[in-house]
């Protein structure tokens, strides 16, 4: 057997080691707070399914987000809860919107929170669904057994969900949402939302690629690699974690390594 030059079950034997050593620590710095926002004023409706957690009107939300930043906890997301539903989500990308309106009574009443838009669909459709949808393809006989009309299985139709997707996060950027998460299934979604920040998130991990597989070809340890690691000026103003350059840069000279 080869004796193993890497020994990490060593940094395991305690506690207070395994404390040490952790990459990942959990403060509130780094929590996300939901909130389920619905019309009316001085609502604060229990969730059933969720006990502690509650549908909260606008002033309500506004309240809670006090709370909220006074704790430490830097971001909130927002899932709204329409009055009406209709078939091509009109709730998710109006400018009156229960999650457009919330977020614009938040960045007033709470600058320096960070609110987060969900950009989805389903809750804003009247059958619930993701997207725009058709009468899924059925059997001659199941089609017989339920005609399309009034059969309940459905299938997403996705480019033309995408300009409802794309609608939601210009709708959520102009309220002044901080960041547009995508959550959803819909092929493309990403792209259409934010291509210029995927571009650039591309052309990041090239150059970072690049400049490892450099510093290893140069015969540098991982440890002296992340050391001498400086994000460029072109980049400034991209997310990079200092904390966990090592650990990536560790993983790429492993993937690099294998055959």
């Amino acid at each position: 057997m080869t004796f193993p030059v890497s020994r990490p079950r060593r940094l395991r034997r305690t506690e207070v080691l395994r404390n040490f050593v952790r990459e990942t620590r959990l403060t509130p710095e780094g929590f996300i707070y939901p909130l389920f926002v619905c019309a009316g004023e001085g609502v604060r409706k229990p969730i059933g399914s969720m006990p502690g957690v509650f549908n909260l009107s606008i002033d309500e939300t506004v309240k809670e987000c006090r709370e909220v930043k006074s704790l430490g906890i830097p971001a909130v997301i927002l899932f709204g809860l329409p009055e009406k539903k209709d078939e091509v989500a009109t709730g998710a990308w109006a400018d009156d919107g229960i999650v457009q309106k919330a977020t614009r009574a938040i960045k007033a009443a709470v600058p320096g929170l960070m609110v987060i838009g969900d950009v989805c669909l389903c809750e804003y459709m009247s059958h619930g669904h993701c997207g725009i949808v058709k009468a899924a393809p059925q059997s001659l006989g199941a089609a017989v057994a339920a005609p399309p009309a009034v059969t309940t299985d459905y299938e997403i139709v996705n480019d033309a969900s995408l300009e409802l997707l794309a609608r939601t996060s210009v709708s959520l950027a102009k309220a002044a949402a901080t960041i547009k998460n995508v959550d959803t299934i819909i092929t493309g979604h990403s792209t259409v939302m934010t291509f210029d920040d995927l571009k650039q998130y591309a052309d990041f991990n090239k150059d970072f690629l690049g400049w490892v597989q450099a510093e290893m070809t140069a015969g540098k340890s991982v440890d002296d690699a992340a050391a001498e690691y400086r994000i460029p000026g072109k980049y400034a103003g991209y997310t990079n974690n200092p904390a966990q350059v090592k650990t990536n840069v560790g993983v790429i000279y492993n993937e690099l390594k294998k055959p």
